[in-house]
């Protein structure tokens, strides 16, 4: 697996040098779109794939939507940059048609409870949710795209790595952060606790770039 970059700092220069190595760059609204997008540009000149967490929810300019690979709002987001409502799996289709219209390549529409919507020109398909005592959202979403960006580098498909995300999302709200949970909805007997511990090498930050 190649590293993950995930650019969250000010200095338009510091992500230069960890993209030289990178497989999948990780941003989020947070990082000022100033630094964001130049940064995705950045890495789609080199082959690096670009997952954009819309996350809080930012104007971006239409024209600015095709320098993301990926595109993952949750529903709120999903509304706020598209106006459609999601409330199951056909509304999160169309949000998905609104995004790829505007050029983006995958879009994966998050709906907490209610599961996870993923379409690319190749694909699409539907991750139901996982039954898991939920304590805490806090960073649900940002164990989502760390684990689907990992399951990215890793080389899995567009739907193994959504299930792998989802499964981390999962993970992240249960006690002790994911002690006690049947992860496997699709009855496959592996444990996606088990999973997500074999995983290695993931570098999340949010205050610089790793």
């Amino acid at each position: 697996m190649g590293p993950i970059c995930t650019a969250a700092t000010k200095n338009s220069l510091q992500w230069i040098k960890p993209l030289k190595q990178a497989q999948v760059l990780v941003l989020q609204m947070e990082i000022p779109f100033s630094v964001s997008l130049p940064a995705a540009q950045y890495a789609r000149q080199r082959g690096v794939r670009v997952l954009l967490d819309p996350a809080p929810a930012t104007e971006i300019a239409p024209e600015d939507y095709a320098y993301f690979d990926i595109v993952a709002p949750n529903q709120t987001e999903a509304e706020y940059y598209t106006g459609q409502v999601v409330v199951d799996e056909d509304s999160a289709r169309r949000v998905a048609a609104v995004l790829m219209e505007r050029g983006v390549g995958t879009a994966i529409i998050k709906m907490g409870e209610l599961g996870v919507y993923f379409e690319s020109d190749r694909i699409r398909g539907f991750v139901p949710p996982f039954a898991v005592e939920a304590v805490d959202t806090t960073a649900a979403g940002d164990a989502f795209h760390g684990a689907l960006a990992v399951a990215l580098a890793e080389g899995r498909d567009l739907a193994a790595a959504v299930r792998f995300g989802a499964a981390a999302g999962a993970l992240a709200v249960t006690p002790a952060r994911g002690a006690g949970c049947d992860a496997d909805p699709g009855g496959g007997g592996d444990s996606t606790g088990g999973e997500l511990s074999r995983t290695r090498g993931v570098l999340w930050a949010k205050d610089a770039v790793i």
